[in-house]
């Protein structure tokens, strides 16, 4: 039988999160203009800023919703979504230094 998830887990998961989001972002930003004059109509799907991006990915593991349902959440619990966001917002978005010995 699985244990159940502590808070410390929860917060290094969602550390986790927010350092792979970060790494995915900065892959599929552009990397610079084409040297092609053609200007494309469909750039493909918008792709929100790196905070929010990060922030999702945190509020995911926290809540254990996927995308779809932290949209809805958003419209049908906006007070929830926004103490889940805030949570989100105080999670780090790097690993901790450990000290030696300590």
């Amino acid at each position: 039988m699985k244990e159940k998830t502590t808070a410390d887990e929860k917060t290094l998961m969602a550390i986790h999160a927010k350092v792979a989001a970060k790494k995915r972002w900065h892959a599929i930003q552009p990397q610079g203009e084409s040297s092609s004059p053609v200007c494309y109509l469909d750039d493909g799907p918008a792709v929100p800023d790196l905070e929010t991006y990060m922030n999702v990915a945190a509020m995911k593991v926290l809540s254990g919703l996927s995308c779809q349902q932290l949209e809805a959440l958003k419209v049908d619990q906006p007070q929830r979504y926004g103490d889940l966001l805030e949570q989100a917002w105080a999670v780090p978005y790097a690993y901790p230094e450990i000290k030696n010995g300590g």
